[in-house]
């Protein structure tokens, strides 16, 4: 099978145990309709979202964000579209790239209810790389080394805190009947521009911290028994004949929105 090559310093691949296929986007999505309550509704500041990415292109502009895996409201008749759980994302500032992860307990995306850390980084076009983010935020407090990044399983630093809301402990649960978990982009109506473009592969969304050790362990194989993994709510392998059901157990199946299926796998 194929072994994508990395640009960073990560551990040597085993063997793939990977079996079909990853999903292709540019301007398309897939996302899950969850509300407030089930798997998804992770209230608790306390979790972790990791998966495989591929750049087909980056943020060209200041301010053009490239979400990858989000909580946001659906905003087709419900609440505003800005109101955000929790969101990993890659995005342009004055020149340069970031990754960028955080919660907000309100809702809203910025300001006093939001804790969020950006950290530089530049992919290369055409490879693939693992991208997983931790928050242990139960208490609040400063999201300094409390909200972490890592790629291809380093840890990527303290990062530039963006958003410090102080006392924000427990995540927004979301709306009930709106809110929806997005792969590829943050929310309903976002523009195309800011839609990740590229592919994506092995998303699992857990309700703990993973640590860098657990999370170089597993990010190169299949979960063998997801479904027996303590604390994982969501889980994508994006493999055939039934690319985008949940093999967590929880049931969180993906509706798609123009996304493609592709063979071209991270490992």
């Amino acid at each position: 099978m194929f072994t994508a090559p990395v640009t960073l310093m990560g551990p040597t691949a085993p063997p793939s145990t990977e079996s079909a296929t990853a999903v292709r986007a540019s301007g398309n999505r897939l996302y899950r309709t969850v509300g407030n309550a089930g798997s998804l509704a992770i209230g608790a500041s306390v979790f972790s979202v990791e998966g495989w990415f591929k750049w087909a292109s980056l943020p060209a502009v200041d301010g053009n964000r490239f979400s990858m895996v989000a909580k946001h409201s659906d905003g087709a008749g419900g609440p505003p579209d800005d109101s955000e759980s929790f969101r990993l994302s890659h995005y342009r500032l004055s020149g340069a790239t970031y990754l960028n992860f955080g919660f907000s307990d309100s809702g809203a995306s910025g300001g006093s209810s939001t804790e969020r850390i950006r950290w530089a980084f530049t992919p290369t076009v055409g490879v693939w790389y693992h991208i997983a983010g931790t928050c242990n935020m139960p208490s609040g407090g400063n999201p300094s080394g409390l909200i972490k990044c890592y790629v291809d399983g380093v840890d990527q630093g303290s990062g530039t805190v963006e958003a410090n809301g102080g006392t924000v402990g427990a995540m927004y649960p979301g709306t009930s009947g709106w809110s929806q978990i997005e792969i590829f982009s943050d929310q309903r109506g976002n523009p195309a521009a800011e839609y990740f473009d590229g592919k994506a592969d092995e998303i699992r969304i857990w309700n703990d911290v993973r640590t860098g050790g657990e999370i170089n362990a597993n990010m190169n194989q299949e979960l063998v028994n997801p479904t027996g993994e303590a604390n994982l709510v969501a889980y994508w392998q994006f493999d055939q004949p039934s690319p985008l059901n949940d093999l967590s157990g929880n049931g969180n199946t993906l509706t798609n929105v123009g996304v493609v299926f592709t063979n071209d796998v991270a490992f």
